[in-house]
């Protein structure tokens, strides 16, 4: 659980992502208040409900810019996307409904005949406005990470597409079979026992060879390309083509191109596969 709380997620990329987001939370509020008449709306001796509907629309909208957009200009360096987990944002979410709520609930209290500023009554509007908020909540969350996802697979269609010289040459053992693929379309190697498993990318196609040689054996043959290298005693990886990682450097798992299930890389390996990666990113 306090992985997944830690994992990064991305907080608002710009400010127009922002007024969009408000713009959105705040007319659902507003047509769903109007729809549904909740808060006690409905009650007969209301005058106006409908405008009163409006107006809570009216004051999530406020409460959201101030949330949404004034807070991260002032407090910038709390509110950004560098270092932003889910735990981050889930806390995040409970304040603005909170916020909500609050205002809520004090805007209800101008049209109660005979308003109660207990906690009793702000716990019915916090509950009331949680319940509503939810949807919407789920919705940004959902369109952030969306959004998240679409740069990401920009990112990698970037580096993906940078391909390296050279092609790397794969013997057997009893040196009847021989395998050549450029360095840059090479994904995974995965030992088999006296085999092992070459996973590589030929005209935008994940393609499998099962070749007679120890992995020791290629990992000795692909020692010149600073980029594959091992990861694990069972896997040897193109740091070229990780798409995602979960972890830290006690241990990852590595998503790679093209390959559905994550790569475990051992402890023994971690720094190592980190330092590979981090000097591709510069050199990208």
């Amino acid at each position: 659980m306090l992985n997944f709380l830690r994992k990064p997620y991305p907080f608002y990329s710009s400010t127009r992502q922002a007024l969009w987001l408000v713009f959105v939370i705040s007319l659902f509020i507003g047509v769903f208040c109007y729809v549904f008449q909740p808060f006690g709306i409905d009650n007969s001796s209301i005058d106006q409900p409908g405008l009163i509907s409006i107006g809570f629309g009216a004051i999530t909208l406020m409460t959201s810019l101030f949330n949404m957009v004034l807070l991260p200009k002032v407090f910038p360096k709390l509110l950004q996307n560098d270092g932003w987990t889910v735990g981050k944002e889930l806390v995040w979410v409970i304040w603005m409904l909170l916020c909500i709520a609050f205002v809520n609930w004090v805007y209800a209290l101008m049209f109660y005949e005979a308003p109660q500023m207990d906690l009793i009554s702000y716990l019915v509007v916090a509950a009331y406005t949680i319940a509503i908020g939810l949807m919407p909540a789920i919705g940004v969350i959902l369109y952030k990470q969306s959004q998240s996802l679409k740069s990401q697979m920009l990112e990698v269609s970037v580096k993906v597409g940078q391909s390296r010289e050279g092609a790397a040459n794969f013997i057997s053992e009893n040196k009847k079979d021989k395998l050549t693929i450029p360095r840059s379309s090479i994904l995974l190697i995965s030992s088999a026992g006296n085999y092992s498993e070459i996973f590589y990318e030929r005209n935008g196609r994940l393609e499998k060879v099962l070749l007679r040689n120890r992995i020791s054996n290629l990992e000795a043959a692909l020692s010149e390309f600073p980029e594959i290298i091992r990861c694990h005693r069972k896997y040897i990886i193109n740091v070229d083509k990780v798409i995602h990682l979960d972890g830290n450097t006690q241990g990852y798992k590595v998503k790679l191109f093209h390959m559905e299930d994550p790569i475990p890389v051992s402890r023994s390996y971690a720094k190592e596969v980190n330092e590979a990666r981090m000097a591709y990113a510069e050199d990208v």
